[in-house]
């Protein structure tokens, strides 16, 4: 499993965190892309055999994966993901979040342009989104949200929403069901057959 420090990551300083500034969806989802391509380049993991899971920010990545990458990836699974930083920096606003986080995404006409809610017909890999309906971080409106555009385009995914559920997976029902779907969606989608040589992984 590829678990990347991509640029913006917190908890490496001010000077590693920075770069990420206005970098949502585009030199951050880089990064990640560079380490899948290092795996493949090493021989470490089977292009063909590759899923991009993420929480939080990377759900958001690998819902970008899902209609920007998909020679990279043969599926892709958000935890509590974003999907519209339209509407999550207008509720960032509202809640007076530190004003560093609402730095670190877009303004303007870059927030629609980066925002997977506004691809869905773009979407290409098999999807899984799970969300839970308490979340205080992400709101569940994200997922409510994207679901059905992603369905009225007729696209390959499925949506989980767990009742209870917090932003980090907190209590132990709520980790076995995420855990207990994503495991059957791997399977499913990178050949059961044969042990799967690596996922790569995303987190805020």
């Amino acid at each position: 499993m590829l678990k990347p420090n991509y640029r913006g990551s917190v908890g490496y300083g001010e000077l590693f965190m920075r770069p990420g500034f206005k970098q949502w969806g585009r030199s951050m989802q880089d990064d990640l892309i560079d380490g899948v391509d290092w795996l493949v380049k090493e021989g470490i993991s089977d292009p063909d055999r590759v899923c991009v899971v993420g929480a939080s920010y990377g759900g958001y990545a690998a819902l970008v994966s899902a209609y920007r990458s998909s020679d990279r990836f043969r599926c892709a699974a958000s935890l509590a993901g974003v999907a519209n930083l339209d509407t999550m920096d207008r509720r960032s606003y509202d809640f007076d979040l530190v004003k560093r986080n609402r730095d670190r995404m877009q303004s303007g006409d870059q927030l629609r342009a980066n925002s997977p809610y506004h691809h869905a017909d773009d979407f290409v890999l098999p999807l899984l989104m799970v969300h839970g309906d308490e979340d205080t971080v992400v709101s569940v409106d994200q997922s409510r949200a994207l679901a059905p555009e992603l369905q009225a385009a007729k696209k390959p995914f499925s949506y989980i929403e767990q009742s209870g559920g917090d932003h980090f997976l907190s209590g132990g029902g709520q980790r076995r069901e995420f855990f207990s779907h994503l495991g059957r969606f791997l399977d499913e989608h990178l050949h059961p057959e044969t042990e799967p040589q690596s996922a790569a992984g995303s987190g805020d």
